[in-house]
């Protein structure tokens, strides 16, 4: 009898033992999560005709590799959209699938896939008081996070807005608002210039529903007028309230129309050898093109990590840097043990290899058309 009450207070000790290792961390407490997450978020950046910078935001990847949103405000009158990720390879946003005026959104297509993955959305409902997450580029900082909670949830001028007090600055329109399970709930969109730390994001079930709409056709960013819904913007005067009501986002400013920086932070001691190495590399080629891979990843540190001569390595690398996969037998990408890539078809694909001293790099290759 006393052996089965002993097995019984056993077996009530590992279901408490096993169901607490599972419970679910929360995304604001978890810094791995959030920096998965980052990895699908991106710092967007947009020219004019004449390849002059105009604004600079945030966008994010949604429904699959090739497919993200942002804030029209952000892309309005861009030619050329480029956008830099997590992980320091920039992709260049060529086509946009449908954008409404109104809601001040867009939906946008690079132009190949990416390696990048889309992120989970929740049409949850949602309460004040909830924490939230918000990563985007304020001020063209890459994917700064910041901690806050919902101030309040309505609907006014036909869009369901989200109040929240994490931190947003200009730059962060278009970036992406997480609740506690890590899935996106909005889209930062604009602050209050008066006010304590009123900020606001359209939320997802907005962005659904737009995407319920599009057609399937499909136009060039120069071409953006011919993708949008409706023609009303929201961030027209409106006149003043005759009774006390919620503030209205037609006072927002427009938080992402900020010139590029003009002082980029940069870190001390340039020549100090790092400890950590990069472990991904990213890069887009066009069919028929070759590129050495060795030469590339010499040229990632110099650049990513800023390292400078006379710490003199590209040789060494060079000649000691081995490819573990040979894809020489596949008919899209050959690669040779030299480290010497030939694109044949478009698509992606990746290689790895080995550093001197055993560490293991990945190469992301993205092949385009001529």
């Amino acid at each position: 009898m006393k052996q089965l009450r002993l097995f019984a207070f056993i077996v009530i000790i590992l279901i408490m033992l096993g169901s607490s290792s599972f419970a679910e961390t929360k995304f604001s407490d978890s810094p791995d999560a959030i920096e998965e997450a980052a990895l699908s978020i991106v710092r967007l950046t947009t020219y004019d005709d004449d390849g002059n910078p105009m604004t600079q935001g945030s966008g994010f990847l949604i429904f699959d590799n090739i497919t993200l949103v942002t804030n029209y405000h952000v892309i309005e009158g861009a030619s050329v959209i480029t956008a830099d990720s997590d992980d320091n390879y920039q992709y260049f946003v060529t086509k946009i699938l449908i954008a409404s005026e109104e809601k001040d959104l867009a939906i946008l297509r690079f132009m190949a896939p990416t390696v990048m993955q889309p992120l989970k959305l929740s049409e949850d409902t949602l309460k004040r008081g909830e924490k939230v997450v918000a990563i985007g580029s304020p001020k063209g900082l890459k994917n700064s996070v910041s901690f806050g909670n919902i101030s309040n949830v309505y609907f006014e001028d036909n869009i369901y807005w989200l109040q929240f007090t994490a931190p947003i600055s200009n730059g962060s329109s278009g970036g992406a608002l997480f609740n506690e399970a890590g899935k996106v709930i909005g889209i930062t969109s604009a602050s209050f210039e008066t006010g304590q730390n009123i900020n606001l994001a359209i939320s997802i079930i907005d962005v659904l529903n737009l995407w319920q709409r599009w057609d399937g056709k499909v136009y060039d960013i120069a071409d953006t007028s011919l993708a949008l819904v409706d023609k009303t913007s929201i961030l027209s005067p409106t006149p003043a309230p005759t009774k006390v009501a919620t503030p209205s986002p037609n006072t927002a400013v427009k938080p992402t129309n900020t010139p590029l920086p003009n002082t980029i932070p940069r870190k001390t001691n340039p020549t100090t050898k790092p400890k950590n190495l990069p472990s991904k590399i990213h890069l887009m080629i066009v069919v028929g093109e070759s590129v050495n891979l060795k030469d590339k990843y010499a040229n990632n540190l110099y650049q990513n990590l800023l390292l400078y001569p006379p710490f003199d390595f590209s040789q060494k690398l060079m000649d000691t840097i081995e490819i573990i996969w040979d894809s020489s037998d596949n008919k899209g990408l050959r690669v040779n043990q030299k480290g010497i890539i030939t694109a044949n078809s478009h698509g992606s694909y990746t290689v790895t290899a080995r550093t001197p001293g055993g560490k293991s790099v990945t190469f992301y290759i993205t092949v385009i058309r001529k």
